[in-house]
């Protein structure tokens, strides 16, 4: 299974509900969806078409909720699926949003920009002297 296809169909869940919900917490557990109706969730629907024209696999979308499930975004319920508020906070990050939480999670990766904006500086200032 395509890892892109599964955080396809995580981000059209989520903007789904932040459309309808605002994004509000509180509101994740009222806000529960069934295998067949995300034939009616138009964002998902569009992720859907686009991978299932060209994969031979019919459950792809079953499989992709299930590993949705292991990964702790979404919950499996009596009748459905609802998600969690970590898919919902995972699933709504921006590129700024997942850089902090990357150097949050890899504090080695901030000793190495540091390391990087100092030899700019030292470039900078060497420039700026050895003009006339």
């Amino acid at each position: 299974m395509n890892k892109d296809f599964i955080a396809e169909i995580h981000k059209a869940i989520c903007k789904h509900y932040q459309k309808n919900y605002g994004g509000l917490v509180s509101d994740l557990k009222s806000w529960n969806f069934s295998f067949v109706e995300t034939a009616t969730i138009p964002e998902l629907s569009a992720v859907v078409e686009k991978y299932e024209s060209t994969s031979e696999d019919n459950d792809l979308v079953r499989r992709a909720f299930n590993e949705l499930v292991v990964r702790g975004y979404l919950e499996e319920m009596d009748w459905g699926y609802c998600l969690t508020e970590v898919g919902l906070n995972i699933g709504t990050q921006n590129i700024f949003q997942r850089f902090i939480a990357f150097l949050n999670k890899n504090p080695g990766a901030a000793i190495i920009i540091s390391m990087v904006s100092i030899v700019i500086s030292l470039v900078a200032l060497y420039v700026s002297y050895a003009k006339p």
